[in-house]
C-alpha cells in the first residue's frame, strides 16, 4: 500500500508539485515513521520549496534509521550543496560512494561540488566515472563539455612533460652542435615516446597513442621549425 503511495508522491515530485508531494509524504510518515524512502523523498520536497533546515532535519531522522544507506548521503549532499556547505556536501557524498559506487548520480553529484571547490582534477575523473556507468545521462552539451575537460586536463598532466621536451630540444638543437641533426631532433620528441611505453606497459591505450602522436608531432614541429632557421 505505501509502495503505491510513494510511487504517486514519486511522480508528484518529477511534475514539480512539491507542496502536494509534501502533503503526501507526510501522511505516510504519519501512519510510518521509519519508512526511510519516505523520508527520502519528502527531504527532496522540502528541499526544493526551499525549507532547507526542515530537510536537512528529515534526513538525519533518515540516517538515524539507516545510518549505511548511500541515497540518503547523497540527499544530505545536495542539500548541503544548496545551503552554500560545500565541504560537508563533499564529505556525505564522498560516503554515498564508498558505500556504492556503482551509482552514475553519485559521481555526478561529485564532480559538481568538485568544480566548486575548483578542483579540476577531481571534476574530470568523476565526470569520467560518471559517463562510464550512465552515458545517457549525459546531453549533448555535457558531452563536449567532458571533451574540452579531458584536454584541459590533459594538458595539465603534460605541462611537465612539455617543459623536459622544451628542455631536451634546446640542449639537441644548441648546446651539442649539427652533427646528426635529424637525429637529434627526433630525439626531442623521445618524453613523449617515453610517456606512450608508460602507459602501454599500464593498458592505457588512448593515452599511449596521444603521447605517441604527440611524441612525433613534436619532433616533426621542431625538425621542420629547425630546417628554416638552420638549413
Amino acid at each position: 500500500m505505501n509502495k503505491d503511495r510513494i510511487a504517486i508522491a514519486r511522480q508528484l515530485l518529477r511534475d514539480g508539485d512539491y507542496s502536494d508531494a509534501r502533503t503526501a509524504l507526510c501522511e505516510i510518515l504519519a501512519e510510518d515513521p521509519q519508512n526511510v524512502t519516505a523520508l527520502v523523498h519528502l527531504s527532496t520536497a522540502l528541499r526544493h520549496l526551499e525549507l532547507l533546515d526542515e530537510a536537512l532535519e528529515v534526513t538525519q531522522s533518515a540516517l538515524g534509521i539507516e545510518p549505511d544507506s548511500p541515497e540518503v548521503h547523497f540527499r544530505i549532499s545536495l542539500i548541503y550543496y544548496t545551503m552554500g556547505e560545500i565541504h560537508k556536501a563533499r564529505d556525505h557524498i564522498n560516503k554515498a560512494i564508498v558505500l556504492d559506487p556503482d551509482v552514475a548520480k553519485y559521481y555526478w553529484e561529485k564532480a559538481r561540488l568538485a568544480n566548486a571547490l575548483k578542483d579540476t582534477k577531481t571534476a574530470f575523473e568523476s565526470l569520467e566515472a560518471a559517463y562510464r556507468l550512465d552515458p545517457s545521462m549525459f546531453s549533448k552539451r555535457a558531452r563536449t563539455e567532458l571533451w574540452g575537460l579531458r584536454i584541459l586536463v590533459g594538458c595539465i598532466k603534460l605541462r611537465g612533460l612539455i617543459a623536459w621536451g622544451i628542455i631536451a630540444t634546446y640542449v639537441l638543437l644548441f648546446e651539442l652542435g649539427h652533427d646528426w641533426f635529424l637525429l637529434k631532433l627526433l630525439a626531442a620528441g623521445l618524453p613523449f615516446i617515453g610517456a606512450g611505453v608508460y602507459y602501454l606497459t599500464r593498458r592505457r591505450h588512448r593515452r599511449a597513442v596521444g603521447a605517441f602522436i604527440l611524441g612525433l608531432l613534436w619532433g616533426g614541429a621542431t625538425y621542420a621549425i629547425a630546417r628554416w632557421f638552420f638549413l
